[in-house]
């Protein structure tokens, strides 16, 4: 699977963007996600940054779309400019688990 993450800073606690998830589980099956996201931040100044994160939004394959979500209810970014992103304990699209490497701008 793979997601892109686009996330916009309203002030130092709220940011809002979009997620776009491709997951593909076998030869024949292709899900697209698209959903938008709320985040709220609880030290994004420091270099460990916990968060909660909340997206909700449709998925598309070939049989047509259903609604989709996912929750982080602990996650951390670790770093500022290219925060390593641990997601500790999720459920919903992504998994219970996941990491990923972002870029600050």
């Amino acid at each position: 699977a793979v997601s892109i993450d686009y996330g916009y800073k309203f002030n130092e606690i709220f940011e809002t963007g979009l997620v776009f998830f491709f997951f593909n589980d076998t030869a024949t099956t292709e899900i697209y996600t698209i959903m938008p996201r709320a985040k709220l931040n609880f030290n994004v100044n420091g270099f460990v940054n916990p968060f909660m994160e909340l997206d909700a939004g449709v998925a598309f394959n070939g049989n047509g779309a259903a609604p989709m979500f996912h929750a982080t209810l602990l996650g951390l970014e670790l770093g500022k400019t290219l925060p390593l992103t641990l997601n500790l304990l999720s459920f919903g699209q992504r998994g219970i688990f996941y990491a990923s490497l972002g870029c600050k701008f």
